[in-house]
Order: structure tokens, then sequence, then C-alpha cells
């Protein structure tokens, strides 16, 4: 009771304005089908991010 109590005073949401993304790839000759996957994986991360809104303010998307 006393749980739904306090999360009914809070009326403000926070979102995250933009995004820090760290991507870790094994660099091995094995792992070329994952390299390809990145390729598209990346912007379509980031189509998505947009598109919630993250990173279209004054902060960009970053990746590293």
């Amino acid at each position: 009771m006393a749980l739904g109590f306090l999360l009914g005073l809070s009326t403000n949401v926070f979102a995250a304005t933009y995004a820090d993304v760290v991507l870790v790839v094994d660099e091995s000759s094995s792992m070329g089908g994952e390299h390809a996957w990145l390729q598209t994986m990346v912007p379509s991360l980031q189509a998505a991010l947009l598109t919630a809104g993250v990173g279209t303010g004054a902060d960009v998307n970053r990746y590293g």
C-alpha cells in the first residue's frame, strides 16, 4: 500500500537525451559473419534511437 502511494507521487518521467554506445568486437578471422552484421546493426540501432527521440537534441548519440 505504501509503495503504491509513493509511486503515485511522481508525475515526472526522465529519459535519456542521448546514448553512449560501446562496441566490443572479437577481431579474429572466425568472426567475419559478425563483422558483416555490425555494418547493418549499428545504423539500425541509430535509426531506432532517433525514432525514440534519443540523440535528436543538442547532444548526439556517440559510438566507440
